[in-house]
């Protein structure tokens, strides 16, 4: 590894002995060597690498960077796949992954980065009620719980 403050040392003196019509390029060029550095600071946080093997709830919404909630909700309609092992739920994390990616690509997310899926009737002793699909976090559904 290279000494930081020897690093700075360099930036310093070729910025005071550039010729001054070699200051835009040199700005570009750090401007460049700038946002690689924070891709590389960001990758980590934002794509972590899914672990082998199966993992609980908790851990699959780290990996998709959604609430652990989310995770058990959408596997409970169906739309995310699971493996239930006795009473334990345990997620393949590439095959949620791409469940996820067809979710988003089929349309159904609706808002503010929210996957939605439309919900099944609910037949409760021997009749059936109406359900909205409309996801209960969408504006459009605010509006009409407040009318």
């Amino acid at each position: 590894m290279t000494d930081r403050s020897a690093v700075l040392g360099a930036l310093k003196t070729l910025t005071a002995e550039l010729p001054a019509d070699q200051l835009a390029w040199l700005i570009g060029e750090l401007e460049g060597v700038k946002a690689s550095a924070w891709a590389r600071l960001t990758a980590a946080a934002v794509a972590p690498a899914p672990k082998p093997g199966l993992v609980d709830a908790a851990e699959m919404a780290g990996i998709l960077g959604t609430p652990e909630n989310w995770v058990r909700d959408k596997a409970r309609a169906g739309v995310l796949p699971f493996i239930r092992m006795g009473h334990y739920v345990r997620f393949e994390p590439p095959a949620v992954i791409e469940a996820a990616r067809k979710l988003r690509l089929s349309g159904s997310q609706s808002h503010n980065g929210q996957f939605c899926a439309p919900k099944k009737r609910m037949e409760k002793h021997g009749g059936s009620r109406p359900v909205s699909n409309e996801c209960p976090t969408s504006s459009a559904a605010e509006g009409s719980k407040l009318a």
